[in-house]
């Protein structure tokens, strides 16, 4: 009886052993594995991962753009499908379509369209376009970096002379001050969030005081509208 205790000790023993090396050796590879991860976060740090987040989208994705104009609101939903440009704005019950440099307004319910001559300001909103969003956002500098969050820095008069590049304008401003996009992403840039209040006073100088963006950015390479030539095919033609 003695013997069979000491042996049921042992065997204790051993288990209690191989339970400890397990989880040692757990937690040797969690420590890896964490530091793996967290060399692999830290390596965001450089500029050129924030153009990374950017460069799978081309000419194919939707915008979900929510702007505030001061005391208003404004809701703006544009597509590109490399052919087509498709705005709704703030949920009306007509749409808006760019198509070889014309414009339409379409009738939503009944699928009418007809040429649109009106220089609306949605229609060539700067501060919303994506192609120059890719190219002010090389200046940046990263802060306030978190798990599929950044904060990119520019320098306004960075982005004011990338401005006046691309869209041939002549702006000037010499201060410090920065601009800042938020950017929230995945595997790439899924939602931009800029307050452009001041780029905008510079600018426009439109006694507009506040003026804040948050664009969504969905169905990136996912869109094909090519059966509005079908829809329309007595107006557009390809």
């Amino acid at each position: 009886m003695e013997e069979k205790k000491k042996e049921l000790k042992k065997e204790e023993i051993i288990k209690l052993l191989l339970i400890i090396v397990i989880l040692g050796a757990a937690f040797v590879y969690s420590i890896f594995a964490d530091n793996k991860e967290i060399k692999k976060f830290n390596d965001f740090n450089a500029i050129s991962d924030v153009n990374v987040l950017f460069e799978p989208i081309t000419n194919n994705y939707e915008l979900i753009i929510d702007k505030t104009i001061d005391d208003k609101e404004e809701h703006v939903e544009f597509i590109n499908d490399g052919t087509f440009k498709l705005y709704n704005i703030n949920n009306e019950n007509k749409g808006y379509l760019i198509y070889n440099n014309k414009t339409y307004v379409v009738e939503l319910k009944g699928n009418k369209i007809k040429e649109y001559n009106k220089n609306e300001s949605f229609l060539n909103d700067n501060y919303s376009n994506l192609e120059f969003i890719k190219k002010v956002i090389k200046y940046c500098n990263i802060a306030n970096q978190k798990r599929n969050e950044v904060d990119c820095e520019i320098k306004i008069n960075d982005f004011i002379n990338e401005y006046n590049n691309y869209f041939n304008s002549d702006y000037e401003y010499d201060q410090e001050d920065l601009i800042v996009y938020k950017l929230k992403f995945g595997k790439i840039v899924n939602n931009i969030n800029v307050d452009y209040s001041l780029v905008n006073q510079i600018i426009k100088n439109d006694g507009i005081t506040k003026l804040k963006y948050n664009i969504k950015i969905n169905k990136v390479n996912d869109n094909d509208y090519s059966e509005l030539f079908d829809i329309f095919a007595s107006t557009l033609k390809k």
